[in-house]
């Protein structure tokens, strides 16, 4: 068998999918390819090579998650992964959000998060968007199928009062 030679883009790649713990072809596409041919055969050279394995949501789609081969590839020692039916739906939303929407927006990692907000983290997710010389922080709530709209009304008031009792 032929060792793998990894690119450059290869391994952003690996780091993209370790940062939102999976990725779905279109992102891919937009973010690191031309078109969707080769965007395919960048994901199938990676998934042959075993740094990526593929998942299907309900419908069928296919989303892609890092191996312990693709960790060990950029240096973890852990795999991120969305582990649960929930967390996949929160990291497919949060996947979408920072990369297909107005983007581009960089997702944070929990030791980023704890870098930047501090001890006072608030246990949701959060993504950077540069805005000239400043930069927005979103925080985002990825309410489960079954959440009432009065649910997650009730939970953004509360984290609204939250943040103006306490800004970071």
């Amino acid at each position: 068998l032929r060792a793998l030679v990894m690119t450059p883009r290869d391994e952003q790649i690996l780091r993209h999918v370790a940062r939102h713990r999976l990725t779905i072809r279109p992102v891919l596409q937009k973010l690191f390819f031309k078109s969707a041919d080769a965007a395919g055969n960048v994901v199938a050279r990676l998934l042959k090579a075993g740094l990526l394995e593929s998942s299907k949501f309900p419908d069928g789609f296919s989303y892609y998650q890092l191996t312990e081969e693709g960790a060990k590839a950029i240096g973890l020692t852990d795999v991120p992964r969305a582990s649960d039916a929930h967390a996949v739906h929160a990291a497919l939303a949060s996947l979408w959000f920072c990369s297909m929407d107005e983007g581009p927006r960089l997702l944070l990692t929990a030791a980023e998060e704890q870098e930047l907000l501090g001890v006072n983290a608030p246990g949701a997710m959060h993504c950077i968007q540069p805005a000239g010389e400043w930069s927005v922080l979103h925080e985002l709530y990825v309410p489960g199928p079954g959440t009432s709209e009065e649910n997650v009304l009730d939970r953004l008031k509360k984290r609204i009062d939250e943040r103006r009792k306490d800004p970071l």
